[in-house]
C-alpha cells in the first residue's frame, strides 16, 4: 500500500466517517494500476484504489487506528477509472465511471479529492435533514398553542449543531477551495470540474 504524494495523510482524523472505492474498468492498464492507494482526508472520508473487496476492511482498520469519532454507519461507494491512450481527448465520463487519456497519481488526487468531497457531503445532508425535522417539529408546536415551548439549552444546542454542520462543510471539507493541481493544469481542471457537475457538489453544498 502506498499512499499518494503531497496528499493528506491525516494521522489525527477527526473521524473516518465514510469511504469512496475506485476500481479497475475494463481494460484498465495503466502504470498507476500497479500500485495500491489510499487517500485519507481530514474531514472524515477515504478513498482506496485499486484495493479488491477483501483488502477494504484492512486498510480501514489502519486508519480507524488514528481516528476518534467514528460513526455506527459507514458510508460506502464504488466509482470506476479506465485508462485509453488513443482516446483523442484528455478524458470522457459515464455514468459511475471516468475514462481518461492518460492516468497519473495527479488525475487520482483530483478524482479522489471529489469522491472525498461527495460522499461526506452526502453525511452532512442527512445531518441537516434531521436539524430541519426538528425545527419543523418546534413550528408545528408553536402553531398549534401558540406559544414557544422548547428549553433554551436544547434549543441552542440545535442551533449551534446547525452551525457546525455549516464550518465543517466550508473549513474541513475545502468546497469552496479549488485544487492546486486544476490551477495549473487544463486537463485536470476538465477532471476536476466534470465531478463536481456529476456529483453536484455545489449543489449538495447548499446546506
Amino acid at each position: 500500500m502506498s499512499n499518494v504524494q503531497t496528499l493528506d495523510w491525516i494521522m489525527s482524523l477527526q473521524g473516518l466517517n465514510n469511504f469512496r472505492r475506485l476500481i479497475q474498468g475494463p481494460g484498465f492498464h495503466v502504470k498507476a494500476s500497479n500500485c495500491q492507494y489510499m487517500v485519507v482526508y481530514q474531514y472524515g472520508s477515504a478513498v482506496l484504489f485499486n484495493v479488491e473487496d477483501h483488502e477494504v476492511e484492512d486498510y480501514l482498520q489502519l486508519v480507524k487506528r488514528h481516528a476518534s469519532g467514528l460513526l455506527r454507519e459507514m458510508r460506502k461507494d464504488d466509482y470506476a477509472i479506465k485508462e485509453k491512450p488513443l482516446l483523442v481527448e484528455d478524458m470522457q465520463g459515464g455514468p459511475d465511471y471516468i475514462v481518461l487519456k492518460p492516468l497519473d497519481t495527479d488525475g487520482i488526487r483530483i478524482i479522489g479529492s471529489i469522491l472525498g468531497q461527495s460522499i461526506a457531503l452526502d453525511y452532512f445532508v442527512s445531518q441537516v435533514d434531521g436539524l430541519v425535522e426538528e425545527f419543523a417539529g418546534i413550528n408545528r408546536g408553536m402553531e398549534k398553542i401558540g406559544t414557544f415551548t422548547m428549553d433554551k439549552k436544547k434549543l441552542l444546542q440545535l442551533v449551534g449543531k446547525a452551525n457546525s454542520n455549516l464550518a465543517d462543510v466550508i473549513l474541513k471539507v475545502g468546497l469552496f477551495e479549488r485544487s492546486e493541481i486544476a490551477w495549473r493544469d487544463a486537463k485536470y481542471a476538465q477532471i476536476y470540474e466534470y465531478l463536481r457537475d456529476e456529483y453536484d457538489i455545489m449543489k449538495n453544498s447548499r446546506l
